[in-house]
Order: structure tokens, then C-alpha cells, then sequence
């Protein structure tokens, strides 16, 4: 599993959208996919809170769904696979984006029909929802030489001059460490939230066997997209797949390059600790 760790700076962004806008001038074009993936991030709603729900919906007090996979859906293709017969185009292939015709279906292949995108939550029988009441990164309050404005406090006494952010009032402050970890690891992390020389951890049920602890102190960068599966790609709206059927949109078996960066991977994602499944 994996979560995105909002951390890319506002002057990052800056340097870049300037070497953009100069290279313009040449009448140069430039794919902008994942620019708008980073503007999506700064205005992607914080998370405050979850909840772990035995169900398929997440409830109108915790709305937000986390950890999913995104299904891009199907197109259609005529399925010849092992029809050999010498009468038909396309013989023992998958013809993709194809509808079969009168031979091909007279001599065995199958028509196979688009499948609509979903979005997959429900893993083994359990959702994780989420509160989003911290706002959006984007709009943040920070405070000024270490003080919060009027009216606001300190989330966090662990963060850095560059993760901390203040809230109206602590129980808005954005989570930025989420971890499964086994029922025998839980007591490695502080529960008790008057203990202030560590950051304190929520716990919730997840399985019987494994816990979800999640923090609102952690030193890091609010986080703002969670994904199940594989490392996501650099190039935003594909993804990849180990196993996948042929007719598939948007999945492959190796994430593409993406031209701007050169990278395959996106590596504002952190991958979590799989040790507890």
C-alpha cells in the first residue's frame, strides 16, 4: 500500500512553471498532466479523522473514501483465444476494439462488451473513511517565527518550520502518519495523548490480527491520497498491473515514462509497511 505525502513546495513548483513559461516563447509544448495532479493534491481535501467501517459505503459522518484502487474500466474486443479456425480474421487472439463478426462468432468467439470505471474501496469485506475537516493544503495557516495567529494553535510541537501548520483547534489538524502495524506492535507507539515527548497515535480495529494507527504530530507533510496496489506512475491516470485482462483501459505492465520528469514512478508516494499483512 501506498500514500502520498503532500511535500512538494510552492518554490519547486515555481522554478519549474518559470522554465515552462520561458521555453513557451520558442513555441515548445509541454504535456501538463501532472501539473494539474499537483494542483489537484494542494487542493485535495486534509484529513482529520478516520473510521473503519465493516461495509460498502462509508458513513455521512466520515464521507471521504481512502484507500481505493482505481479501475479505468474496459473496451470492447472480439475474443478468438484458442479458435484456430482458418475461416476467421484474428484467429487464437484477443481482437481489441473490435466487434466479432458473423464468422468469428459462428466458429466460437466471444463478444466482449466494455466495463464502466469504478473506483475500488471495499478491501476483504472493510472500508477506511475519512473526516475532512482540516481545509485544503493550499489555504493552510502557518505560523509566524513559531507563533500561530490569533485564534489558532500549534498543531504539533514535533514539525519542522516547514510541516507545521495551525488550526482552529486540534482535533482539525491534519493527519500526517497513517501505519498497519500487528497487535503485538501497538504498544511501540505512544497511545496516551498527555504524554508530550512523542507524537501521539490514534489506534482503530482493523482486522483481528492487525491495527491502524494514525497521527496528527508526526514531522511530515499532511497527507493527501492514499492507493492500494503497486507503486503509482509518475504519468497521472494510468497505473500498473501485475495481472490484468487484455481489454483493460489505462493499465500496464510497466509504468510508461513520464517525459518531463523521465521517471516511471511518482515518488511523492511512500510505501507503507506490509509486514502486518
Amino acid at each position: 500500500m501506498y500514500l502520498v505525502l503532500n511535500a512538494i513546495f510552492f518554490l519547486f513548483v515555481a522554478i519549474y512553471c518559470q522554465d515552462w513559461t520561458s521555453s513557451a516563447s520558442d513555441n515548445s509544448t509541454y504535456p501538463t498532466g501532472f501539473m494539474n495532479q499537483i494542483a489537484g493534491d494542494w487542493n485535495s481535501t486534509m484529513l482529520n479523522d478516520l473510521s473503519v467501517v465493516m461495509d460498502d459505503y462509508c458513513p455521512d459522518d466520515f464521507p471521504e473514501i481512502t484507500y481505493s484502487r482505481r479501475f479505468y474500466g474496459a473496451g470492447i474486443a472480439c475474443d478468438c483465444l484458442g479458435i484456430y479456425s482458418q475461416w476467421i480474421s484474428g484467429a487464437n487472439r484477443m481482437n481489441l476494439n473490435e466487434v466479432c463478426s458473423y464468422n468469428q462468432t459462428r466458429y466460437g468467439c466471444l463478444q466482449s462488451r466494455p466495463i464502466s470505471p469504478i473506483r475500488q474501496s471495499n478491501i476483504n469485506g472493510v472500508m477506511i473513511c475519512g473526516q475532512g475537516n482540516a481545509g485544503h493544503y493550499v489555504n493552510v495557516t502557518r505560523p509566524v517565527s513559531g507563533i500561530c495567529p490569533s485564534g489558532t494553535q500549534l498543531c504539533s510541537q514535533f514539525t519542522n518550520s516547514t510541516n507545521s501548520i495551525c488550526a482552529t483547534s486540534l482535533d482539525k489538524c491534519p493527519i500526517t502518519d497513517v501505519k498497519f502495524v500487528l497487535n503485538a506492535d501497538v504498544s511501540k507507539y505512544n497511545s496516551d495523548a498527555s504524554v508530550t515527548t512523542e507524537p501521539y497515535y490514534k489506534s482503530l480495529t482493523y482486522t483481528t490480527t492487525v491495527t491502524l494507527l494514525y497521527s496528527q504530530q508526526v514531522d511530515s507533510m499532511p497527507i493527501t491520497t492514499f492507493q492500494v496496489g503497486i507503486q503509482p506512475c509518475m504519468a497521472p491516470g494510468v497505473q500498473e498491473g501485475k495481472y490484468f485482462y487484455p481489454t483493460e483501459l489505462n493499465d500496464f505492465t510497466q509504468c510508461p515514462v513520464e517525459v518531463n520528469s523521465g521517471l516511471r514512478y511518482d515518488p511523492m508516494y511512500t510505501q507503507q509497511s506490509t509486514s502486518a499483512f
